[in-house]
């Protein structure tokens, strides 16, 4: 029998290399942090939940320092950071998470992390407070997230059974979901600044400093005796990997795929948290808090496509930098044009209109930097397309 030539393989071109590789980071990651709520919901059995943030916090925090180190990445704040930084940790760690293992400890999983969701719509809410245009699709989303939320809650397609009694776990879940749409609308500057690992790391350690004196004002640190070694791994794997690895991931994401892809994936965290919740612990998954699920999907979906559609309107209409055309621009000659024509627009810009043109002027010039960068080419060769 005649036989035939393999034809040869090609290597995946780096760019596509480099969004796969985003692709399997996020997707793990969307994994870990949905699977925080079942295994977090059996710790807090036996576990106040003031002590259990605080202490998983301050592991986690020590754990993204460590990285911090590994990486050889600067640690080290300035005098002027500080006070940021500490106002930053109280919101992002010391009352979401008060928030969140005390909403944990008073409903199912599955609930809470269907209504975290809505962060998206409190990040939309903060941007028109802090002057971004918000189309009527973003208002609607936010109708229909809260909708969902309502139906989740109520957990019956029947009979309307909301009270008093049964809605402190959500509303707690509602404040956890405000506190860190606000802590990550006020990181923006920062990241941009320092890093956003360095930004993590630091709000955590401080945030969980300052919970944990709390923590021990009323409870006991005894109860870490209560745990037998299951829940004590299970204590361990909450701090170590929906907190400090998934932070990486996130960040790696954010590198590789930037902000509109990685948002795709946090839409997988619920889905995570309510399978994990039903297949592993029991909780009970109905019809309604299904269909409230989807519901609030569809809402913050809306709303984030509403962000997305303004931004990119605001800079259709104000304009942009020059077009990548390898005949007509070297990389030096585009970088001082971009560079420039991104001040002078951003400058003359309606102030309400300002922030979603930087954004997206900036981040579309950082990876058409990135990619010629990862061509090879030197500044004086045309810009790679």
């Amino acid at each position: 029998m005649r036989g035939y030539a393999r034809a040869p393989v090609s290597p995946m071109p780096d760019h596509k290399k480099k969004r796969f590789t985003g692709d399997v980071i996020m997707f793990g990651t969307a994994m870990l942090l949905g699977s925080s709520y079942p295994f977090a919901k059996s710790v807090l059995g036996v576990m106040s939940p003031l002590l259990y943030g605080a202490s998983r916090y301050l592991v986690a925090s020590l754990f993204l320092m460590a990285m911090l180190v590994v990486m050889r990445r600067p640690i080290a704040l300035r005098r002027r950071d500080w006070p940021a930084m500490i106002i930053l940790g109280l919101i992002g760690v010391s009352l979401f998470q008060a928030c969140w293992g005390l909403a944990m400890a008073r409903s199912s999983p599955s609930l809470g992390s269907i209504v975290m969701t809505t962060t998206t719509a409190f990040s939309a809410i903060l941007a028109w407070i802090g002057g971004r245009r918000l189309p009527g699709l973003g208002w609607a989303g936010i109708a229909i997230a809260f909708a969902g939320v309502v139906l989740v809650v109520n957990n019956s397609l029947a009979r309307f059974t909301l009270s008093l009694g049964n809605i402190d776990g959500a509303l707690l879940w509602m404040l956890a979901a405000f506190a860190w749409a606000l802590y990550v609308d006020r990181c923006a500057p920062f990241n941009l600044r320092l890093g956003a690992l360095p930004v993590v790391a630091w709000t955590t350690l401080i945030g969980s400093l300052m919970l944990l004196p709390v923590a021990l004002a009323v409870d006991s640190p005894r109860e870490f005796a209560a745990l037998d070694a299951r829940l004590f791994g299970f204590w361990l794997y909450t701090a170590i990997f929906p907190v400090g690895v998934a932070y990486l991931g996130l960040t790696a994401g954010l590198e590789r795929l930037g902000v509109s892809r990685v948002m795709v994936y946090m839409y997988l965290i619920p889905v995570a948290g309510v399978g994990l919740s039903a297949a592993l612990f029991g909780d009970p998954l109905t019809a309604a808090r299904v269909l409230g699920g989807l519901i609030v999907l569809l809402g913050v979906i809306l709303t984030r496509a509403a962000l997305d559609r303004s931004a990119r309107a605001t800079c259709r209409r104000i304009g942009g930098p020059p077009m990548t055309d390898p005949h007509y621009w070297t990389f030096s000659e585009w970088l001082a044009e971009t560079v420039n024509k991104i001040v002078a627009l951003g400058l003359s810009a309606p102030e309400e209109d300002r922030a979603d043109y930087l954004r997206v002027q900036i981040e579309a010039a950082i990876r058409q930097a990135f990619r010629h960068g990862q061509s090879g080419r030197s500044e004086n060769d045309p810009i790679a397309e």
